[in-house]
């Protein structure tokens, strides 16, 4: 008879990132719009808010135009260009911030709060703050290029756009518990 092996050493505990099961399927096409179209308003809103506050403290403003129409608008642009640019700056770093933490954070935004659906990661959970932060970025340059990272959502099986590829993430509306 052979004497027992010696104990071997116990197997070390690896702790694996925690999973959620979620029921959910991709979130229809129209609620991915109602919800962007939401957030949005809130961020057109606060830019909104700068240009008229901007244009109030102008040391020179521009001399009223009979123009009417197109002649007006272009006028006007011409008159504002760099306040216009200033606005869109700042509205492109408020989508970033305003997507990224409330991402972070709970998932959703306003408009996806309202409209139901959620931002997931492969996990089942919010992403990380920097998975937030990297696909926002994505996003904004998809949109720059006039919206052609976008055009995947309706075409795609899971409904996801380039910035949603690339950063390994999905939006889902929820099925239940």
């Amino acid at each position: 008879m052979q004497p027992a092996p010696p104990p071997s050493k116990p197997a070390e505990l690896v702790r694996e990132p925690a999973v959620q099961i979620v029921r959910a399927s991709p979130a229809p096409v129209w609620r991915r719009l109602g919800a962007w179209l939401v957030d949005g308003l809130a961020v057109g809103a606060l830019v909104a808010v700068y240009v008229v506050v901007a244009q109030s403290m102008m040391k020179h403003p521009p001399p009223p135009t009979l123009s009417t129409d197109l002649d007006w608008l272009v006028n006007r642009g011409t008159a504002y260009r760099g306040l216009l640019l200033d606005a869109a700056v700042l509205g492109a770093a408020l989508v970033l911030v305003y997507g990224s933490v409330l991402h972070a954070l709970r998932g959703q935004t306003l408009g996806k709060m309202l409209f139901g659906i959620r931002l997931v990661d492969r996990g089942g959970g919010p992403p990380a703050l920097w998975v937030c932060v990297l696909r926002g970025l994505i996003s904004l340059i998809s949109l720059a290029a006039l919206g052609l990272g976008f055009l995947l959502v309706p075409f795609a099986r899971r409904r996801r756009a380039l910035h949603d590829l690339l950063s390994a993430t999905c939006v889902v509306r929820l099925l239940g518990p």
